[in-house]
Parts: structure tokens; sequence; C-alpha cells
């Protein structure tokens, strides 16, 4: 019957193609949603045989039609689906997308299959399995590039060997996120074979078993590492594993630690550029002072800790050395009740520093920078870093959290954000300011922003205070904070040097606000009756999204100070102000 098929169904295939485009030159469609009524023609005669019986011919008929349907379906559709397959690749090749150089198109998979939703998938249904069954094209591509063929998970465990085979000598970028890792690298044993072609490594439910499975496996490419540790570790504390990974990593460049005790040896620090360390144990101050005195060409630390010991771990030593990091350029701490900023930040030093902390206030009498915080100095008093900072931000960033945020306005670089947090954030904020010129030495503060701070009157007090300390600030703003609270740091004593005012979201009283601007400006009393004198120093005021403001209060200020209005006030009345807006332009 092969032989009558290849014969026929061509055959069929071609005079029904060649109908249907007389069809369409025609202008009559054909469709085959309906039943066509076929000529069945006569069932097989019954014979005249004594032997057989009627019924039996018939139910040879019925099982010879049906084989012989059964064997006409299988060729039709074995015929048609390769008919298409050739026709469609044709079509696609006409495609813009089938133009593209293959370069092009091997940067587009690489992209997608890094795409972190790619990790998420199926393994049918993720990169780079899924782009191999789109076209021919695509999988020649896919095949022939052994970069998207380098992630090697949970996901595709059961296929490893193919993976491996189709990245041929490619850095393999290694996954394992199941519980059971032992069992898993016993699963797939060509992970171990292939140690020397790992590029990244990223660990879950590390155990200390984990470790004796990889003690001596040599890792020569590994530029990344990420261990994530079990609450209940069985890894005991104090361990040190000296030959993890065969003690050779040579090309470790980063490193992160998720609830895992310091347990390697100084030797897989020492070329780090990044050092990330979250919950890392209860005594980290001393391992964490010996892995950094091992990476001097750190740049990132990140140190996010729940340390409650009183010396983290230090011990009553002596003060330790301090700790040259000279490319160290960000600094992240976060610490939950802990001792770490005290002994951490006194001993690096850093020409260009940039300093990221999070710190939990437990002492209600430690309430300054400098017991909470103590920066390291150089030998002039302060950081470099912060010698560069001009513009300063203080904000309630949220429920019981004060910031302090400091930049460089030319280069736009931020050089210092602290978050502090205490229930009594009004009187944390208050002794923070006190003393903030002392404890932050910034020579060079020209821009001051004051963001949703409390109307507490210790505090408005300490901030005219450090105003006065820094005469050079030319440029005020308040962001969500009430007009009549802070009133008194906008009048010459306070800030003698200002030039530009910005209220933003403020509720203003538009008479005080007018007699604070006429007072600065120094102009008679009779200038509501007669045109204003010019004003002894250039005040510009921009009012954006302000309760208070409307045409009358603003045209009001304008003998006395330039002013820029949106035009817009907090309680949702826009009014048109025919002189200047800079609402939605900002």
């Amino acid at each position: 019957m092969e032989d009558m098929a290849l014969k026929l169904v061509p055959l069929l295939i071609q005079s029904l193609r060649e109908r249907a485009r007389e069809s369409r030159r025609d202008g009559v469609e054909e469709s085959a949603t309906k039943a066509v009524d076929f000529v069945l023609g006569a069932p097989f005669p019954p014979p005249c045989s004594m032997e057989r019986s009627v019924g039996d011919y018939v139910n040879d008929e019925y099982e010879l039609t049906k084989l012989a349907c059964h064997f006409a379906q299988h060729a039709v559709a074995s015929y048609t689906g390769k008919l298409l397959s050739s026709a469609g690749s044709r079509r696609n090749e006409l495609q813009p997308i089938y133009r593209l150089p293959d370069e092009l198109m091997i940067s587009i998979f690489e992209s997608v299959e890094q795409a972190e939703d790619n990790m998420y998938m199926s393994l049918l249904e993720r990169a780079p399995i899924n782009l191999s069954h789109v076209s021919r094209l695509w999988r020649d591509i896919a095949l022939n590039t052994p970069t998207l063929w380098t992630k090697l998970d949970d996901n595709n465990a059961s296929i490893v060997d193919v993976f491996i085979e189709r990245s041929g000598n490619a850095s393999l970028r290694v996954d394992i996120a199941d519980n059971n890792f032992y069992d898993t690298l016993q699963l797939t044993p060509p992970l171990l074979h292939h140690v020397h072609r790992w590029e990244s490594l990223s660990l879950g439910a590390f155990r200390d078993r984990s470790i004796r499975t990889l003690g001596k496996l040599p890792a020569p490419r590994l530029k990344k590492l990420v261990i994530w540790g079990e609450m209940d570790n069985d890894i005991p504390e104090g361990a040190l594993y000296t030959d993890f990974l065969g003690g050779q990593t040579p090309c470790l460049r980063d490193l992160e630690l998720h609830s895992v005790h310091f347990a390697f040896a100084p030797s897989l620090y020492k070329d780090l550029t990044r050092l990330y360390l979250k919950h890392a144990g209860a005594n980290i101050a001393e391992p964490l002072l010996a892995a950094l005195r091992a990476c001097p060409l750190l740049e990132e630390l990140t140190v996010k800790s729940r340390d409650t010991s009183e010396s983290g771990g230090m011990g009553r030593r002596e003060t330790p050395a301090p700790i040259s990091l000279l490319r160290l350029r960000s600094m992240d701490l976060t610490m939950h009740h802990g001792h770490i900023h005290a002994i951490l930040l006194p001993l690096i030093t850093s020409p260009a520093l940039c300093i990221s902390a999070k710190a939990t206030v437990v002492h209600e009498d430690r309430f300054t920078l400098r017991d909470i915080l103590p920066l390291a100095l150089n030998a002039q008093g302060f950081l470099p870093g912060i010698f560069a900072i001009d513009t300063l931000l203080l904000a309630v960033q949220k429920p019981q959290t004060f910031r302090i945020h400091g930049i460089n306005s030319k280069s736009m670089t931020p050089a210092l954000t602290i978050d502090l947090q205490h229930p009594l954030f009004a009187k944390l904020a208050t002794g923070v300011v006190s003393n903030l010129s002392r404890d932050l030495p910034v020579t060079s503060l020209s821009a001051l922003t004051l963001s949703d701070l409390p109307d507490d009157y210790n505090l408005v007090v300490a901030l005219g205070r450090f105003l006065m300390n820094w005469p050079s600030v030319s440029s005020l703003t308040l962001s969500g904070c009430r007009m009549a609270q802070f009133l008194g740091l906008v009048l010459p004593g306070a800030s003698p040097s200002l030039l530009y005012l910005h209220l933003n979201h403020v509720i203003i009283d538009s008479a005080t606000l007018t007699n604070a601007m006429k007072d600065r400006v120094g102009s008679s009393s009779e200038a509501d009756q007669n045109p204003p004198p010019e004003p002894r120093a250039t005040l510009c005021l921009k009012l954006f999204r302000c309760a208070g403001a409307d045409e009358a209060a603003v045209a009001e200020l304008r003998k006395f100070v330039s002013v820029e209005w949106d035009g817009h006030n907090r309680a949702g009345i826009v009014h048109r102000d025919p002189q200047h807006t800079i609402g939605d332009s900002q």
C-alpha cells in the first residue's frame, strides 16, 4: 500500500491545490467546514459459497476498510505535514527576522536566555529549548551557539548531558537550588566532571556535606559564588574549610553569603571586588575583619546582619589595625541592634567611598551621628567622599526612619546615605542635626532639602543652628512640611546667602510668607502703596502644589521676590498664572 500512497497522495494534494488556485481566480471561496457528499460505492458482493457466511465477509469488509482508512489518514497527514513545513520554511525565509545577520540573532537569543523570567519557565518552554523548535534556521543557530547551553540548574538536570555537550568548551553557570544538593550532584555527575569550566556557582540549602562534596575540586574559571544557607545550618560555627573548591579560585571576584558562617580560608577572598554578606552569624566582627584584610581589591561591600552581641564577637582586645581598601567605593551596612558599625567604620580607609548605612538605634542616650556611625576620618579630619558633598537631604523616609543623604551636584555622585531607625525619630533627628556640623564635616554645602520632617520645635531650632554654621547655603527646599514651623529658616539671620527657596507640597499662609519675604529683602513699610524698591538680594521663590497658594497671594509675593508658580494648590484647584508656570514642566 505504501507504493500506492506515494503515487496517489501527492497527486490528490496537487489536484486539490490546482482546483483551489482556479477557485480563487474565479472568486469562489473554498471551505472545508462542511461535509462532502461522497459516493461510497457498492459494498463487497456476498460470495456464493457455503464455507463462509455473509456475516464473515461483512466483517472482513469492515476490517479492511478500517485498515485502508487508517493508512490513508497516516499517509495524508505525513505528506501534508512535510509539505506544509517545506512551504512554511520558504515563506519564513522571506520574513525580516530571517534576514538578520547570524551575529545579531545570536545576541537576541542570548538576551532571551539570560532574561530573569526565563529561569522560571518549564524546561520545554524556556530558552534555548523553545528557540530551537521554531524553525530550521533558528535551530541551527541555537545548536551552534554554545553560550546558550551553559546554564545548568535543577530544571534541566535530567538532560544535563545534552546541555554540556552543546555548550562545547564555554564556561558554565551552575545553579543548584534543590534542598538535597548532595543527592542532586550524585544524580548529575557530569557537573563534577566539568567543575573546571564553572564560571558561576549558586548553591541553595548549603550544608556541611555539600562542602565535603566540592572539597577537592579546583574551579579555575569561577568568577561568582553565591551560597544560601539554611536556618538550621549544620556547619559548625568557627569551622574553616581550607580546601573548599580545592582552595583554587584565582578568578573569583564576586562572593555572596546568605545565612552562612565564615567557613572559608582567607585565600578565597584575596581577589574579590564585591563582597555581600547577609545574616552571616552571631559574632561576625573578627572573621569579617580578617576577610576584609584579605581582599585589598574590594570595590563594593554589603553587610546585613542581626548581630546582637555587644562586641560583635571581637572580645576584649586592643583596637584592630586600620584596613586599607584603596578601591572601595561603595559600602552598604544594615545592622539591626548590632555594634558592627562601631567596629568597622573607624577602621576602613578609602579615597573615594560612598557609604550607605542603616542602623537601629538601641541606646536612647546616643542620638548623635558620632555615637551611632563613627565615620573614619583622614588626617584632615574628613573622608574625601564626604568632603565633596554640596547637597544634603534630611528626611523622614518612612515611619520611625530618619535619612541623611549627601551628593555632589556637579558629578551627581552619591557620597553618603544613612538611615537611622528609632521609635522616637523626632528626638533622634533633633540629636543628629544638633551635632551634624561636627559629626559630618561637609566643607562646601550649598543646598539643603528638608522632606517630611515632623513639626517639632527642638528640631527646627537645631536646623536653624545648623544653617548658621553653614552660611554658604544658597538653596533651601522644603517638601511636605508645614511652612509655619520652618519659617524662621528663611529669615536673613538664619540663611544670609539664600538665593533659591523651593516649597513643594507645603501648606503656606500667604500673609505670613509675604511678610517673611518682605523682611528678607528689607523693603519699606510703604511698599503696599508704592512700587517696590530693588531687592537687596535676588531671591527666587518656587511654589509647587502648595496649599494656600492662589493668584492674589502670588501677586503680592511678586512685589518683593521673583516667584515661579505651577498654578496648582494641594486642594486640587488649578489657577492660571499669567506670568509663569512651572507645574507640569518640572
